[in-house]
């Protein structure tokens, strides 16, 4: 959505894009969406004189029972995209805690969208243990189903967010606690659990290494987690807790322990409760997830970023909700009482500050008795947490301000309900040399295509043997299939049987977005999933791993400098978009039937950054190439890349010389 309120339909309705405007309505994009101007799109296509369209609108809008218009109740919250609000109009509590609710609904914040995104956490988590043979745990905010974008919830990781996998060492070994383990003279004695850790010689001080974000791919931390054999003794909090979600909590059974220590130690291990934490936040009702958003974004980015206070962590606006509901009676979580709990929030978080004199400890533990949250870096003097405290209060006095803020300038309403999707850029990567037999099994899907790719570029194998081995690969990798095919064709000079197999994917439209369905729980949602990564074609976003990259040296060079895309800082890691790599073959191979518009209103649903760059190396429009520089500009990762500062620049470069030959 743009500072204007219009979304990508209603801008494509106003520029009388009429194909574009079909494959977002078939998108699933909201026909009855007003802008800030109060027009509909059906009115925006009156008034440009667009009667086709207007049509199309009209009786689209009837066959899915949307309404032709659906103005929002609170115009504010499509207002400009600054960063901080500097004015905002003091509203009553109740009247605010709408207006939150409402904004933060039209952005995706329902338990019923949570559920869903839980459901695509567990497909990953299912593929990657088949993929690597392991008990590994997908955990934190993508797992959780709230809070991985503070902007809306519709698959995609949010800036500053990244996917985190636990995995279980698989050597057998258990740690066993003094005084609470019940078992007999365990292998490798008892260990004593203090403050939440337990010395481990030679254990180090890092819990997980990470892999920064690039291109299409999200960044991911990998942490690896040994089992205990019982919990520690519970905080009294747990008492407290409603008893459907006490329940739930009840059939966790794991607690582990990680690389992590406490401040001004070495060696040390810290029990985690992620499993036990991920249970209970898939229990949120949706005034409970929204509160969570809420605390994340005001401790986050309020405080930590624009109040410039250090030392806190998502984990803090996590800790701060399990108590809220621990404290807080269960008829107070309705949608017109949010904005009291944030306030509620914020004491607590000064109560919680002043509960404990340590200087390096912000809060209790919730789940840990006598287990302490510490402050990164604090110092002795307890400077960091009184400036912590300080931001605490000045955020309290001027809440309405900063979430005013929030809905304003952070917050995104949706533009369709679906949710994106691409399970090979987010599960681990690793290299696979040998090609699997069986490729019925969806994540064997990746080992076959790499090794496939790979053969074509470092072997010489007749052609009859790589087409053979390239039309086992499935329907739901159709994209990937035919651009394997016309690369042996290429690789062996059959150009006119390039073309046929090429026309024939002309009509054809890769799957962007898993359908969002209201399913009753998670494994329903995952269930519904499954069945749409095995029934479309899902599978063309792929970032293998290699030695070096590999150079397609019988392609055009133009084609060859797109395919495959480095990936910045990862230099044994490549990317490969099918799809893309389609277009661009059919563009080369049939120029005279190829459509690069239509390409273009594909690339208003879900494009990424090579997407994007590969689409202007064949756009002549100046319009299309400004438009496709400026989401380049967007979805690109912060801080840029050189490699992709370049990219930018030649664009750039590319935009200015198509403007100047209009005007020569």
């Amino acid at each position: 959505m743009d500072y204007s309120g219009d979304t990508a339909l209603s801008n494509a309705v106003k520029n009388g894009h009429f194909h574009a405007v079909k494959v977002l309505v078939e998108a699933g994009a909201k026909i009855g969406h007003v802008n800030k101007d109060g027009l509909s799109c059906v009115q925006i296509a009156d008034r440009n004189g667009h009667t086709e369209i207007k049509t199309y609108l009209m009786e689209k809008a009837a066959e899915f029972g949307m309404p032709l218009a659906e103005m929002p109740k609170d115009p504010s919250v499509l207002s400009s995209d600054e960063d901080v609000a500097t004015e905002y109009m003091p509203l009553e509590p109740k009247e605010l805690s709408e207006q939150l609710s409402e904004a933060m609904e039209r952005a995706g914040f329902t338990s019923e969208r949570a559920r869903l995104q839980i459901g695509l956490a567990l497909v990953l988590e299912e593929m990657a243990r088949e993929m690597w043979l392991d008990q590994r745990h997908m955990c934190g905010s993508y797992a959780e189903g709230w809070a991985n974008n503070i902007r809306q919830v519709n698959g995609t990781v949010g800036k500053g967010s990244d996917v985190d996998w636990t995995l279980l060492a698989s050597d057998g070994q258990k740690f066993h606690f003094e005084g609470m383990c019940k078992c007999a003279d365990p292998a490798g004695g008892y260990c004593r659990l203090e403050e939440g850790h337990v010395v481990v010689p030679d254990a180090g001080n890092q819990p997980a290494h990470s892999d920064r974000a690039t291109g299409a791919r999200p960044a991911a931390d990998f942490c690896t987690a040994f089992p205990c054999c019982c919990f520690p003794e519970p905080a009294d909090f747990l008492g407290r807790l409603p008893p459907n979600i006490r329940d739930e909590l009840s059939k966790e059974t794991e607690i582990h322990l990680v690389v992590a220590t406490r401040p001004g130690h070495k060696n040390e291990y810290r029990a985690s409760y992620s499993f036990l934490e991920k249970r209970f936040i898939r229990q949120f009702n949706d005034t409970q997830g929204r509160l969570f958003v809420l605390l994340k974004y005001l401790i986050k980015k309020v405080m930590a970023k624009k109040l410039g206070v250090a030392g806190l962590k998502s984990y803090h606006a996590k800790t701060l909700t399990f108590f809220m509901i621990g404290r807080e009676d269960e008829s107070i979580w309705s949608s017109e009482n949010l904005f009291h709990l944030t306030e509620k929030s914020m004491d607590l978080l000064v109560e919680l500050l002043d509960s404990i004199e340590r200087p390096d400890v912000l809060m209790p533990h919730f789940f840990l008795k006598d287990g302490p949250l510490f402050i990164k870096g604090a110092d002795s003097e307890g400077h960091r947490k009184q400036q912590i405290r300080r931001a605490a209060i000045e955020m309290r006095q001027n809440l309405q301000l900063h979430l005013q803020s929030y809905v304003r300038s952070v917050l995104k309403p949706l533009d369709s309900d679906n949710f994106y999707f691409h399970p090979f850029l987010l599960s681990e990567i690793g290299i696979e040399t040998v090609k699997p037999d069986d490729i019925a099994k969806y994540h064997r899907l990746y080992d076959y295509i790499y090794v496939t790719l790979m053969e074509m570029v470092e072997q010489d194998l007749p052609l009859e043997q790589y087409l053979r081995d390239i039309a086992r690969i499935p329907d739901h990798a159709y994209s990937a299939r035919v651009c394997l095919t016309a690369l042996a064709l290429w690789k062996f000079g059959k150009h006119d049987s390039v073309t046929e197999v090429l026309k024939d994917s002309l009509e054809h439209r890769a799957s962007r977005f898993v359908p969002f369905t209201v399913c009753s729980d998670a494994q329903e949602a995952k269930l519904l999933i499954w069945q749409h990564l095995q029934e479309t074609d899902a599978a063309w976003r792929f970032v293998f791993a290699a030695k070096t990259l590999p150079v397609f040296t019988f392609l055009p060079d133009r084609l060859r400098r797109l395919f495959p895309a480095e990936m910045p800082d990862f230099k044994l890691f490549f990317y490969m978009n099918f799809n893309a790599l389609l277009k661009c073959l059919s563009a080369v191979a049939l120029p005279n039937l190829f459509s690069v518009s239509d390409w273009f209103s594909e690339l208003q649903l879900d494009p990424d950054f090579e997407e994007l760059y590969a689409f202007c190396e064949f756009c002549r429009d100046p319009k299309a190439l400004r438009a496709a520089h400026r989401r380049m500009c967007q979805v690109v990762r912060k801080p840029i890349h050189p490699l992709e500062k370049a990219k930018l620049e030649l664009v750039e470069k590319r935009c200015s010389e198509l403007q100047a030959e209009q005007h020569e």
